[in-house]
């Protein structure tokens, strides 16, 4: 047994003295696999393209309280009685918590920590929307990055058959690698992936196909994703 090891190590030796490694351009990996050029205005148009093309929906709004006023008309035309939400001070939308109470709205932050793991459950798969903030929205490819934790209440993206995230235009960025290296940059990348005990890349609504690759929409998450852009001002 000693021997056919060593004959195998031997021949994966001689291979890698054949076969040197490629040495790559500098920079060359740290590339982003795809580019949006332009600045703030180009990047949303993308963003926007990407996740329609994806099946996903989104609006963009020039203020904060533009922002909050379409979605309280929005609910109230769809006669919306109950959301799931992140807590709702870590939501970037100010006051809509308090707005959509106003107008009848329940707004359920599940705590598994306060109430039976079961009846959070039940209770969550009786409400149709979620909605969310989220860490960065990928223009390249449509995505929101949503993480979870203490007060990012995971269900809210995952277990409702539609998902709202709300996302500051500060918070776009034109690809993941600029996002990755902004946190780099401040000193924030070790604590923020530390600090969440889950972080999720949605592209679109949730997606799956079976062996005749058939697509089939919320499956395992939302059937319908939308985002609302604004400005913060």
């Amino acid at each position: 047994m000693n021997e056919v090891r060593q004959r195998i190590l031997n021949r994966l030796t001689q291979a890698l003295h054949r076969y040197p490694p490629v040495s790559h351009p500098r920079g060359l990996l740290e590339q982003a696999v795809t580019q949006v050029v332009g600045g703030r205005r180009e990047w949303i148009a993308r963003f926007g393209q990407e996740l329609e093309r994806l099946g996903g929906a989104w609006e963009y709004m020039e203020t904060v309280a533009a922002a909050r006023l379409r979605l309280l008309s929005r609910f109230q035309t769809e006669q919306v009685r109950r959301v799931l939400s992140w807590s709702p001070e870590l939501l970037p939308l100010p006051g809509l918590s308090d707005a959509l109470s106003a107008i009848g709205v329940e707004v359920i932050v599940p705590d598994f920590r306060a109430r039976d793991r079961m009846s959070v459950l039940q209770q969550a798969t009786e409400v149709d929307w979620g909605i969310t903030g989220a860490e960065a929205a990928l223009a390249n490819t449509g995505t929101v990055v949503v993480r979870s934790g203490p007060g990012f209440c995971r269900l809210a993206s995952l277990i409702t058959p539609k998902h709202l995230a709300l996302v500051p235009v500060s918070r776009l960025y034109p690809n993941l690698e600029a996002w990755l290296a902004e946190l780099r940059k401040d000193g924030r990348a070790r604590e923020f992936f530390a600090d969440a005990s889950n972080v999720t890349f949605i592209s679109g609504p949730s997606r799956t196909a079976d062996i005749e690759m058939t697509p089939v929409l919320g499956v395992h998450g939302p059937r319908q994703m939308e985002v609302l852009l604004f400005e913060e001002r």
